[in-house]
């Protein structure tokens, strides 16, 4: 992101990718959005067929444990989701 992007009030939304280490091949991608709207944020490619799984979604908890999509992932207004690539 450019600064400009970064003082943009209009901009409200962040993606987190935390990649695996030698101790562990689990990834973990944080979407925040604090906008008034939902995002469709684009998912990193996963590797060796491996897929997103929903580990946490504070707009709708009881959807933990499910597929994340292949390409992008919803994420409601103003809320988090996290996901893990095992």
């Amino acid at each position: 992101m450019r600064e400009a992007d970064w003082n943009d009030p209009r901009t409200a939304a962040l993606a987190i990718a935390l990649a695996g280490s030698e101790q562990s091949s689990v990834a973990i991608l944080v979407l925040v959005n604090g906008g008034a709207e939902a995002v469709a944020f684009r998912l990193p490619a996963a590797g060796d067929g491996r897929r997103w799984t929903l580990v946490a979604d504070t707009a709708d908890p009881a959807a933990v444990g499910a597929p994340a999509g292949a390409e992008s992932r919803p994420v409601a207004a103003r809320s988090l989701a996290v996901l893990e690539q095992a």
